[in-house]
Formats: C-alpha cells, structure tokens, sequence
C-alpha cells in the first residue's frame, strides 16, 4: 500500500484536494438551504403592511354581445370602488361615437338597430371623472358577430322547391356566399340541389343579401314532410339552422286565388241582377 501512494503521489494529492473540496461545498449548500428555511423578518413586515390610503380604481368592466331574436345587443357592465377622491360622473363611450352618462347606472345595452354600431371588434371606454379633476379610464375590446341576422322562406311549385336565406352582415366586414346542407328530413330520397343567385343591397353600415337555392325531386310525391337545413359561412365559421315544412304548392295556390275570384264574380253579378 506504502508502496502504490509513494508511485502514486501526485494522483493522491489530487485526490485528497477534491475531496476537501466537495466537502466544502455541501457545508455550504446545507447552511445556505438551512437560511432560507428561516422566516423571514423583512418580508414578513412587507406583507402585513396596508397602504395608507385607498384609492378609487374600477374593479371590473366587461362586455359581451348577444344575437337575440327581440334584437340584438352590446351589453356592457363595470364596477368601482370609491375612496377620498370620489366619482363626480361615469362617461362611456363606444368607438369614435359622443360619450354617454352612465353615472347612475352600472351596466349599459347598445341595440344594434340603434346604435348601429359595426361587426368585427368594438372598442368601449369607462371614464370615471373624480372630484379631484383627475379621470381614470379603462378599455376593452368586444367582438360583434360578422351575422347579424337571418330568416329564411321557401316556394314549391311541384316538385321543386326553392330556397331563400335573406340576412344581414356589416359592410365593413362582408361574408362570402352560405352554403346549404340537408342535415335530416322525413323521407330518404336526396335531392337536386342547385345554387341559383345572390342579390345583395348596400344599407350602409349593413348589407342586405339573399341567396337561393333550389332542390329537385323526380316526383312530387317524393318532396318530403319536413327538412332540417344548416346555412354555413365557413369562412366566418358560423351557421344558421333551419326546419323547413313541406310549402304548399303555389300552382295549387293560384288555382284557389282564381277560383275565389271566380266565385267572388257570380256573387257580385247576383246581387247586381
């Protein structure tokens, strides 16, 4: 053994080094984890100190938009707390348009017939005007459905029966051409369906379109009961579904008309006789 450490002196020597020097190392390691785990005095006094004096902020502003079928709407609310420096006026605004007073009120409707304010994404403003004359303001950003609206009708004359979708969109954001889907109906005998045209009306902020579709049958008899149909801008990811029921037949339609006519006629030629 004396002998491989005298052969061996040097690798010996450098060995003892490294090990002085881990050994070292965990000390330290240990002491440095052994003061962390102490509490701490400093931040403890941080965390229990309280400002000296409330301010007012808003607490919350939020808005969201509703398709509904009375109308649809933005509806925006807020909230705020109040300290010394306290709130003379609420004023909120929408887009570039005139600020509203909403100092009494904490919650707000934008209906669109109203308002008509566009589709794609809004910008509203809380100002909270304090006595002081300093203002506090907060935005946010709600995003407005490229659909506005849709309806659909339906004409039969016999065996065909055509199809029409009128709905609303924001200029400024135009939609692409709806397609048309037969998710279910009464019977199994699939159609033709064939696109016919779109004719759209500029209403300033809004466009107006309507796009026809017509389905084909072989026979009257196989026009089914009931259809349930899905309009889809897939462009804009969005879709409108319908039911439709079996239309009556407009020639049948206009034979009454004329027969009513006609009987209308001989009364009135009774009464003049």
């Amino acid at each position: 053994m004396k002998d491989f450490i005298k052969k061996n002196k040097f690798f010996m020597t450098l060995l003892a080094i490294m090990i002085i020097i881990t050994a070292a190392l965990v000390v330290y390691d240990v002491q440095k984890w052994y003061k962390s785990a102490l509490p701490n005095e400093d931040n403890k006094e941080e965390e229990v100190q309280k400002p000296s004096e409330e301010t007012t902020a808003i607490t919350s502003f939020t808005g969201d938009y509703q398709r509904l079928q009375s109308g649809n709407l933005l509806y925006v609310q807020w909230n705020y707390s109040e300290a010394k420096d306290k709130v003379e006026s609420v004023y909120l605004t929408l887009n570039d348009g005139n600020p509203i007073d909403v100092t009494n009120n904490r919650y707000y409707e934008f209906i669109q017939n109203v308002f008509a304010f566009p589709t794609g994404n809004n910008v509203l403003k809380l100002s909270l005007n304090l006595e002081s004359g300093k203002v506090i303001e907060k935005e946010i950003t709600v995003f407005v459905d490229y659909l506005i609206s849709a309806q659909q009708t339906a004409l039969r004359k016999n065996e065909v029966v055509e199809v029409t979708l009128e709905y609303v969109y924001g200029a400024s954001n135009p939609v692409e051409v709806p397609k048309i889907l037969i998710t279910s109906m009464s019977n199994s005998i699939a159609p033709k369906v064939e696109y016919m045209d779109t004719v759209k009306e500029n209403q300033g902020t809004y466009t107006k379109a309507i796009t026809k579709y017509r389905f084909t049958w072989e026979k009257e008899e196989q026009v089914p009961e009931s259809m349930n149909l899905r309009w889809k801008f897939n462009h804009i990811q969005d879709s409108y579904d319908f039911t439709l029921q079996k239309p009556i037949n407009s020639q049948e339609e206009e034979h009454k008309e004329q027969a009513d006519k006609a009987e209308e006629a001989k009364e009135t030629q009774k009464e003049n006789s």
